[in-house]
Parts: C-alpha cells; sequence; structure tokens
C-alpha cells in the first residue's frame, strides 16, 4: 500500500473540510447514495423565497416555501399492494411546502405538507395537487399508517388515504445544502376533493339556508388542539365537546365565511347529539339519530379504532366525520348522513407500548351510541361488522401477509433511516432490532383480536344513562359504564342560592364516589346562601413544574388543588389553560398534554371568582431538570 506523507493527508483533511464548510452541505450520518429500491422524492427549495431552517422552526406550520419537487422511480419497479398499478417518475413540478402534524412536528424528523401547481398522478394515487410526507418518527416499523390504510379498504370503507413509502432528499437551488431525511410515507391527504372524499363541495355562492346544495358536503374534524380563538373551533351542548369545521373552514384567512353554511352543520351536529342524548331510537319525537348517521360507517370506523388501541381516538384533529348532501328523487327527500371517517394518523397505534386487554371508552357520543342494543342499534351493527374487520386483520397478520409484505418492502429503506433518524436510546431501553418490532406487531394484533372476541359481548348492556334535572330540565345528560363513579356535572346556577349537589329520588345526595349501577335521574340541591358554607382559599401543590410529554402517563398530567374551609359546600373549581394546544383540560385538574412548550394552569372558586392560583407547566420532551430545594 502506498504511504501517504502525514503533511499531505493533515492538508488534505483541511481542504475537504474548508469546501464542506464553505458549501454548508452537512454529511454527517449521511449517507453517500439513495438507493434502497423504493422511489426517491427531491424536494429542492429556492431559500430566496423563504429558508428551510424557518420552515421547520414555525411552530404553528405559516412559514411556507416555494421550489420544486421531482421522483425518480427504479426502473420496473411497482408497489407490493399494487401489481397492476403504473408506477411512474414525477419530473420536477413546481410546489409550495410547509411543515405539518401537532405531537409530530415536535420530533427532530419533521413532516411535511406539499402542494404541487398542477394536478399530477403521483406514484399511481391518482391525480391531485395536495400530498403529505409524513414521517412516521413514532413508528418503528414505518408501516402502521399504511397497513391502515389498507385494512379500510379491504373492509369496504368510502374513503381511506393511501400512501406508499419513499426516500425523501431535501437540497437547496444554490447546492449549500443537501440532506437524505430517512424513509417517509407519501399519502393522500384528507380533504374533500376528487381521488378524495369525493362528495359535493360548497363553495361561497350556496347561501340559501333553505336550498339543497346547503345541507353537503361538510368535513368535521375533532377541536381539542384548535386555538380556542380558532373561527372554526365549535362546541356542542350536552357533552360539551369541542369540533372543528374543516371543509368549509369558517375562517376568514382561508376565504370568504357563508354564515348560512356555518350556522347549517353546527345545528345539524348539535341536532345529532340531541336526537343521541334523547334514546328516541323510533323518531317519533323528532328525527333518530339512527337516521342521521350512517351506522355501517361508524361501527367499522369505530372497530379499526378499538382494535388497533388509537392512542389518537377520538381525542384528537385526527377524527374526522363528514356529512353528505340531501338528495331529492320524485319528491322524496333522502337525507345526507354523518360518516364517520376517513381513518387517519395510526402511528400511536397497534399495540405501541400498550396492554390489549382493554376497550378505550373515552367519547361521549361513542358511549351514548354504544348504550343503543337494540335491534337495529348502534351495537348491533358493531357486532355484524367484527367478522370482516377480524379477517381483514388476519390477513394482515398471517405469514407473508400485508404486514410481512410491506415490512420486506421498506426494509432497505428503513435500515438506511435508522442510520439517520436512529431510536432515542433513553426511551429505547433494548436493541432496536426492524425484524423484532416487525413480529411483535404481528403477534399484539393476533393478541388484541382473540380478546375483542372473546370480550366485544362485555359490552352489552354495559352502559347507563345519567340524567341531571334542574328545577325541571335537562340541565345534562351523560352515559356511563356500569361500576364507573357517577360522572360530575357543576350544577346550573341560581340566583341567591348556593349549589350543594345532585340528590337521587329518594333525596340523598350523591358523594364524589358514587358508582352508577342502574339508569338515573338526579335532581339539582340549593341551599340559601345565607345558609351555605362558603369556600374562601385554594392552593395548589406548587407554582412550577416540568413534565415530560413522553414519560407521562398517557400524556396527561394531574394537579392538586386544596379548597378551604373543608366543610364549604361551594367548592367547585374551575380550570383554565392558557394554551390548549400545549395542554387542555379533559376533566376538572386532569390535563391532557399536546405539545411541548409553557403553558399557565389557573385554578378560580367557581362561587368566589375573586379567588384563584396560577402555576407554569414546563411541558418537554427531553430530561426533566434536576430537583434543587423544596420551599
Amino acid at each position: 500500500m502506498k504511504k501517504i506523507n502525514p503533511g499531505k493527508l493533515y492538508a488534505l483533511i483541511l481542504a475537504g473540510c474548508l469546501l464542506l464548510l464553505g458549501t454548508g452541505v452537512v454529511f454527517a450520518d449521511e449517507p453517500e447514495t439513495v438507493d434502497n429500491g423504493l422511489p426517491v422524492v427531491y424536494v429542492t427549495i429556492d431559500e430566496s423565497q423563504g429558508t428551510i431552517a424557518a420552515m421547520n422552526e414555525s411552530e404553528d406550520h405559516s412559514v411556507h416555501c416555494k421550489g420544486t419537487v421531482k421522483i425518480d422511480v427504479p426502473e420496473g419497479f411497482h408497489y407490493c399492494d399494487m401489481p397492476d398499478t403504473a408506477c411512474k417518475s414525477l419530473p420536477e413540478t413546481g410546489m409550495d411546502i410547509r411543515g405539518r402534524g401537532n405531537t409530530t412536528w415536535s420530533a427532530k424528523k419533521k413532516p411535511y405538507k406539499i402542494k404541487l401547481d398542477s394536478k399530477e398522478n403521483v406514484l399511481g394515487l391518482g391525480k391531485n395537487k395536495h400530498w403529505v410526507l409524513i414521517a412516521n418518527a413514532y413508528d418503528h416499523t414505518l408501516i402502521r399508517d399504511r397497513m391502515t390504510g389498507w385494512l379500510g379498504d379491504a373492509i369496504g370503507m368510502e374513503f381511506t388515504p393511501r400512501g406508499v413509502p419513499v426516500d425523501l432528499v431535501m437540497q437547496n437551488t444554490d447546492g449549500s445544502f443537501h440532506k437524505y431525511l430517512g424513509s417517509y410515507y407519501l399519502s393522500e391527504n384528507v380533504r374533500i376533493d376528487k381521488n378524495r372524499i369525493e362528495i359535493d363541495e360548497l363553495d361561497e355562492t350556496v347561501t340559501d339556508p333553505n336550498s339543497l346544495e346547503i345541507t353537503g358536503g361538510y368535513l368535521v374534524q375533532g377541536g381539542v388542539q384548535k386555538p380556542l380563538d380558532s373561527p372554526s373551533l365549535f362546541y356542542t351542548s350536552n357533552g360539551e365537546l369541542s369540533w372543528a369545521n374543516d371543509s368549509p373552514s369558517f375562517d376568514p384567512a382561508d376565504g370568504a365565511v357563508v354564515e348560512a353554511q356555518r350556522d347549517y352543520i353546527r345545528n345539524y351536529v348539535q341536532e345529532f347529539e340531541n336526537a343521541l342524548y334523547s334514546i328516541d331510537y323510533s323518531g317519533q319525537n323528532g328525527p333518530s339519530y339512527r337516521d342521521m348517521m350512517d351506522l355501517e360507517a361508524a361501527a367499522k370506523y369505530w372497530l379499526i379504532d378499538a382494535a388497533s388501541m388509537n392512542g389518537d381516538g377520538y381525542g384528537t384533529g385526527s377524527t374526522y366525520f363528514y356529512k353528505k348532501r340531501d338528495t331529492v328523487s320524485d319528491g322524496v327527500t333522502t337525507p345526507g348522513k354523518i360518516y364517520w371517517g376517513p381513518l387517519w394518523d395510526f402511528d400511536y397505534a397497534w399495540g405501541d407500548g400498550s396492554e390489549y386487554e382493554e376497550f378505550r371508552l373515552v367519547h361521549d357520543w361513542v358511549l351514548a351510541m354504544l348504550y343503543d342494543n337494540g335491534e337495529g342499534g348502534f351495537f348491533r351493527e358493531v357486532k355484524a361488522q367484527w367478522p370482516a374487520v377480524k379477517n381483514a386483520l388476519a390477513e394482515m397478520t398471517r405469514d407473508g401477509g400485508i404486514i410481512d409484505q410491506y415490512s420486506d418492502e421498506v426494509r432497505a429503506s428503513q435500515a438506511q433511516d435508522y442510520k439517520v433518524n436512529p431510536p432515542d436510546k433513553e426511551a429505547y431501553e433494548k436493541e432496536y432490532v426492524y425484524q423484532e418490532e416487525v413480529d411483535a406487531l404481528k403477534v399484539w394484533i393476533d393478541n388484541r383480536v382473540a380478546w375483542m372476541d372473546a370480550h366485544l359481548d362485555d359490552l352489552d348492556n354495559r352502559f347507563l344513562k345519567i340524567t341531571f334535572m334542574a328545577e325541571g330540565k335537562i340541565a345534562d345528560t351523560k352515559f356511563t359504564e356500569k361500576g364507573n363513579t357517577i360522572p360530575e356535572v357543576i350544577g346550573p346556577e341560581k340566583d341567591g342560592y348556593v349549589f350543594i349537589g345532585w340528590a337521587k329520588e329518594d333525596g340523598t345526595l350523591v358523594k364524589e364516589d358514587t358508582t352508577a349501577e342502574e339508569n338515573l335521574t338526579l335532581n339539582a340541591r340549593y341551599l340559601p346562601d345565607s345558609e351555605a358554607t362558603h369556600a374562601t382559599m385554594l392552593y395548589l401543590r406548587t407554582d412550577e413544574d416540568y413534565v415530560n410529554i413522553n414519560e407521562a402517563p398517557l400524556q396527561q398530567y394531574n394537579i392538586t388543588c386544596s379548597v378551604l374551609p373543608q366543610d364549604a359546600q361551594d367548592r367547585k373549581v374551575i380550570w383554565e389553560s392558557s394554551n390548549e394546544e400545549i395542554a387542555s383540560f379533559d376533566e376538572p385538574g386532569l390535563l391532557q398534554l399536546h405539545n411541548v412548550g409553557d403553558v399557565t394552569i389557573t385554578a378560580t372558586l367557581k362561587y368566589n371568582r375573586s379567588v384563584s392560583k396560577s402555576m407554569k407547566l414546563h411541558v418537554v420532551d427531553t430530561k426533566l431538570p434536576a430537583l434543587e430545594s423544596v420551599t
């Protein structure tokens, strides 16, 4: 071997370092080539119109970048689940790109949304301008979203976003930045459009509140991650649930706001909830919820969410339903129903660190629907749809099935992705082996299916209805499971009186730990102000705290609050979060964590608003700081 003079070697290394520093290119941990047998997406950014760094640092995704995208497809390539679909390269095409996602945006591996300048048939998925690049930063198998899309199609859901694995390279036009970002899932997105949710679209010309056109179509998503001042956010009255209008959005920033459309869909959603809570399934005293919602779509959606134990199910903006337009034939109007779906965001599902022996029943509407277990009801439809879901899941996990096919197809890409996006060593306690992850996924699904098959009937007659009455009127309605504590409902205010609790028919007050064993009607009890003992003080356990969003059980944080004197009858506390995108209250004193950041939590006595205490909570995704002192 020819020896190199040490001085020359030093000079060569120094020259190379200077060259790299001069161009700004970072090749640390970056492979020299991207050739994993998959299509490669090249995103080229013109940083004169917005920098990559600014886009990646934009928490609200308001910073866009301009540039081009092209896709190189290996000769003769087709995806394993689309053998007859032509998979062609995409020539350089103009596009706009920005960040996307909520919790996933805080990860090192960023997800993106792309809007092409023109509609293109991308990798055989159909023509559209709008596409997303999902990072799967928390899914070590890289296939959970893809297999969920396959499952939705397999059981006949109307629309399930489909996607394919790709490798992603991002660069800029002057050549100073070029980086392999990893293995991504290029997917359709959720929107009303051709090759997406194909229902009637509304535009600003539809203004007549009595027209057929105004009845659809609408796309609605969970509103918990929307800012409190978002014009798209709205609440229902009975369940106090938040929703957000996705399409139309009714945000002036997105275009003209048609108030008649906004009023129609929000009134329809409220009317649906009223019908659901009334349990008038015959529709004799108004519309039945069964006539307003497609039960088959709702049952399929719930079964997939339940089978996967989706951590985001019914609790984030990834929960969707859409409302179709009414139709008229021979003078007879057929209502356009609510359809649950599409399935979206299942990277935090399918056994991601959870047990498989439980039902996650977290949504008020779901409890009310499962309460309907009679002929023609939701629970009967769930039972009818379960065999098809079970069979499709068996096809996924069998040897050589969908999971094996998908994991084999992405295996080389995953190995290269692992080099640039290794799992967090602190969060991942054992050595990471891809095949072990895939095998564990299959075992978990098989165990979950067997457990659900044995316990689905347990949901029959498991739910109760609690009606809260005040002054002869229904104040609230709640559904719960037998054996659970009676849901907490704050009584309506009454001038000159203090609400002291809810009483059963025999007059006894319900205590905080009272369990429900049968359907109940509870009546509000009051005391005159002059006879009541009033709360005068409250204390929080601390005025500042830190919590790791990745380590908190169920991503929740419990706040300890003391109200004095202890015999006060007006002890109710109102909880407020200064930023519900970071953390919001699922129930009094229990925070649901959504994103990293600082949030101020305020507790206020309901009947004495002058008494309040606040604390600052730092939600982080890194190691918690060491405790320095206790006061």
